[in-house]
């Protein structure tokens, strides 16, 4: 999953990215586990591997599978121990 979005804060080796569209969200198999269909922006952490600074546009990719494999860590998880 490849998407665009702008440095808004850096720490360190990483950096804080508002992504600006969710066109790429429509083509990802993980687009009903993520809150990316919402309207509001949204803002993640990402490795600053290019030596990217404030207000760079940048894009970045994400495996599916690992976002997948999170949503179920954070989400299924915890509602499983719940229950048990």
């Amino acid at each position: 999953m490849k998407a665009k979005g702008i440095v808004v804060s850096l720490d360190g080796m990483k950096a804080k990215v508002k992504i600006l569209s969710h066109t790429e969200c429509m083509e990802c198999p993980a687009k009903l586990h993520c809150h990316g269909s919402g309207s509001d922006p949204r803002e993640i952490t990402v490795i600053n591997e290019c030596g990217a600074r404030i207000s760079d546009h940048v894009v970045f990719e994400a495996n599916a599978g690992k976002v997948i494999l999170s949503a179920t860590l954070i989400w299924i998880l915890p509602i499983l121990a719940m229950i048990v």
